[in-house]
């Protein structure tokens, strides 16, 4: 039986197929497919902002759902980089990826807070 906790989520290589993955999963490779779209686009593209908006959403997502698998914040970020890592390649091959994979982190801390429960 393969272990699918937050940290140690497999990762797939048919793209696009998410038949039968956990919600984690399907998460994983929707921020993948984001991240590497939004790297495959120029500053000028037409539609960079709806790539960035795609892959804010996926990031968001990805780290509420690590969270509401009781992952910590160091478990998020940390599996976090390591789905960028395998996305983009370390390091980044260009300042522009480099600076993508920041905001990606940045992104997935905001989230991991944004879904915290909020006290009355």
């Amino acid at each position: 039986m393969t272990d699918t906790t937050a940290g140690d989520l497999p990762d797939r290589t048919s793209r696009g197929d998410t038949t039968g993955m956990s919600a984690a999963n399907r998460a994983r490779e929707d921020l993948a497919m984001a991240l590497s779209a939004a790297c495959r686009h120029r500053p000028n593209a037409d539609d960079a902002t709806e790539q960035l908006d795609r892959l804010r959403g996926a990031t968001y997502t990805f780290v509420a759902t690590l969270r509401a698998e009781s992952a910590t914040i160091e478990q998020a970020v940390i599996t976090t980089k390591q789905l960028v890592a395998a996305t983009i390649g370390t390091p980044p091959s260009s300042p522009e990826d480099r600076a993508l994979a920041e905001q990606v982190v940045r992104w997935g801390i905001d989230a991991y807070y944004d879904s915290a429960p909020r006290a009355d």
